[in-house]
């Protein structure tokens, strides 16, 4: 299955890429999501959502850059500048492990999280992940 093409401006070199899916791969992961079976690269279902953008730390963690109104990071008492360090049972060593551990969990699913503010004072609680908008 063609995904992607690109070619250069410089028609006179013909320079040309092109990217593609095998449809062996491409066939699984469409029986996959027919039959409804979450992967580690398959979502199937609700998205679960904590309400928050966030940008990476420099260090461990990922700083909030934007926490979005009437959500669970609002009702939590997150804000811009926080730095989360952990989310469940996952260390949260970047914005990237940040999404891995929400696209891992359902909708309803209260987990610990952990932070730093922007003063430095850690704070611990539990939050109710609520459903997001589609990933």
């Amino acid at each position: 299955m063609n995904t992607a093409g690109s070619s250069r401006y410089d028609l006179a070199q013909g320079a040309t890429q092109g990217f593609a899916i095998p449809i062996g791969t491409v066939s699984a992961v469409a029986t996959q999501i027919a039959h409804g079976v979450s992967s580690a690269t398959v979502h199937i279902g609700p998205t679960a959502f904590l309400g928050v953008q966030a940008t990476n730390a420099g260090t461990i963690g990922a700083v909030v850059v934007e926490v979005l109104p009437g959500t669970a990071a609002t009702g939590i008492g997150l804000e811009a500048g926080d730095t989360i360090a952990s989310l469940g049972s996952q260390e949260i060593r970047s914005p990237t492990t940040l999404s891995k551990v929400l696209q891992a969990e359902k909708p309803g699913a209260t987990l610990r999280i952990s932070w730093r503010d922007r003063l430095g004072q850690s704070h611990s609680t539990s939050v109710t992940l609520t459903s997001g908008p589609p990933a």
